[in-house]
């Protein structure tokens, strides 16, 4: 249980906490949690981040390390290593090592003016790879991003502020920051793009109070093949307006806006959580976070604990090791007092019970048990195995997962866990021995493939409407009985959107002796 007399500080702590537990590492994924947790790291006794300098620092160097892995012969990166390179994914990179850099680390200083070398051919009229629909979007990523990196933009910022009939607002709202940033912040130009940032978002009375009500028709133009939301939207204008209009009382009502489009797992995505800490770590100092009390009773079972917040202290964090249920009542405070209750547990039932479930996905998984034929010394021999699932030492299987996904969709995953006495055979691998090689093949070639000691995974930047086969072997390596747990699928951007097969219970039997 966190308390707060700050909502600001109870959402900072729910995005942080969705950007450290997300269970992917795609490019994008990497470096929002590093940017992340190098904004809050101020922050770091109010989000009670005991281990914050040790986990930030290996965050960073990880992603320091990845990072080569995925540039393309553009120098663009790529979501994953050996897939086509991204305008918009290298400008936040290029944002991401200039931050690190600035704060004192050692980067790929190759590495990193090859991206922004990329990132300058991609301003140019004749620039062939960017996206489709969403090219002066990710041209103004990339000036913001040249401008961070302290390259001269002030011609570009110049072209693209002429292009406004082309920017939805969080395009404008780069290009402001661009400009700001090199110092034009008080020109003609800089004031009439503010004044159509302005213009770009609703502002509605409630009870009385004006509140902010979200963008005006059209206004954001972006889609999610490059991670478009409205959180983004309104961090980046925010963070462009605080610079060009920082005695604008309006501010206030955005900061507050951002603040509320955060929910318990944050702001919904590993890219919206990134820009939208990023743009609080500059709204707000610490001190500001001071200065408040309040008085909570603390209920668990039969135990009632008194507690405070006082101006020095304005957070709290209690755990409980308990299946009973715990309450916190505000008996006294200045001002409303925000709570957050995070809560984990272990199902009742084992996972070899869940059963499938189809939400924008569907999926069902086989076992096929592989034989050598003598005859044509190989392993192509085939046999389907039924419930209940017993298998020997030494027997390789080769499972067959179907997916049926219900539409066109973009950055979808699809994670197969394996039982704890399996082991993959990765058929990539220069040592792979031949019945490694599944009999069968993928529908259609991923972007990238994981092969883990615990799970299979097959990631995809673009997953057109259809239905698809994934095949791969294990070999049983370890007696006993042990869960299958379901295989599943999801967008990652919208985890929403999601799909798991049955789970199972498999037995593994000693090799017969001979």
């Amino acid at each position: 249980v966190m308390v707060s007399t700050h909502p600001a500080l109870v959402r900072m702590a729910a995005g942080l906490d969705m950007l450290l537990q997300f269970p992917h590492d795609c490019t994008e994924q990497r470096v929002s949690r590093a940017r992340a947790q190098l904004a809050m790291s101020k922050f770091r006794d109010l989000l009670f981040l005991e281990d914050d300098k040790t986990s930030r620092e290996q965050a960073i160097n990880e992603t320091l390390k990845y990072l080569p892995t995925t540039l393309d012969g553009n120098g663009l990166c790529a979501y994953w290593p050996g897939g086509e390179g991204n305008v918009s994914l290298t400008a936040w990179v290029v944002q991401f090592l200039s931050e690190v850099r600035n704060g004192g680390y050692p980067i790929n200083e190759k590495m990193y003016s090859r991206m922004l070398r990329g990132l300058e051919r991609s301003l140019r009229s004749d620039c062939h790879w960017l996206v489709d629909g969403f090219s002066w979007l990710e041209r103004c990523w990339a000036l913001i991003a040249l401008t961070d990196a302290g390259r001269n933009t002030r011609s570009w910022s110049t072209e693209l502020a002429r292009k406004t009939q082309y920017l939805d607002a969080e395009a404008q709202a780069n290009v402001v920051l661009a400009m700001a940033q090199g110092g034009d912040r008080a020109t003609s130009v800089v004031s009439e793009l503010t004044d159509e940032l302005w213009k770009s978002l609703i502002f509605r009375l409630y009870q009385g109070k004006r509140m902010y009500g979200g963008f005006q028709e059209n206004s954001l133009g972006g889609g999610a093949v490059i991670l478009s939301s409205e959180t983004r939207a309104l961090a980046r204008l925010l963070r462009a307006l605080q610079k060009v209009a920082p005695s604008d009382k309006r501010l206030a009502l955005l900061r507050q806006a951002l603040i509320n489009l955060g929910q318990g797992n944050g702001w919904g995505s590993t890219n919206a959580n990134a820009e939208a800490l990023t743009a609080l770590s500059e709204c707000f100092h610490p001190d500001a976070f001071y200065g408040r009390r309040a008085k909570l009773v603390f209920t668990s079972k039969d135990k009632k604990e008194e507690n405070e917040l006082t101006e020095d202290s304005p957070t709290m964090q209690k755990v409980y090791k308990t299946a009973d249920d715990v309450s916190v009542l505000l008996t006294s405070s200045d001002k409303d007092v925000v709570a957050r209750m995070e809560t984990s547990y272990i199902p009742a039932g084992d996972g070899s019970k869940v059963k499938a479930r189809a939400n924008g996905f569907a999926l069902t998984r086989d076992f096929l048990r592989v034989a050598f034929d003598e005859k044509s010394s190989s392993w192509p021999a085939l046999e389907r195995v039924k419930a209940p699932y017993v298998f020997e030492v030494g027997q390789t299987l080769e499972e067959s997962i179907s997916v049926v996904n219900a539409e066109d969709r973009n950055y979808v995953a699809i994670v197969i866990p394996l039982a704890a006495g399996f082991e993959p055979l990765n058929p990539r691998l220069a040592t792979a021995p031949p019945e490694a090689t599944p009999t069968g093949t993928i529908t259609l070639k991923p972007t990238y493939a994981a092969y883990r000691d615990s799970h299979v995974a097959f990631y995809y930047d673009s997953l057109p409407k259809g239905t698809y086969k994934f095949v791969y072997r294990v070999r049983a390596t370890t007696p006993g009985t042990f869960i299958q747990p379901a295989a599943w699928a999801e967008m990652m951007y919208q985890q929403s959107v999601r799909g798991n097969s049955n789970g199972a219970s498999v037995k593994v039997m000693p090799a017969l002796k001979e």
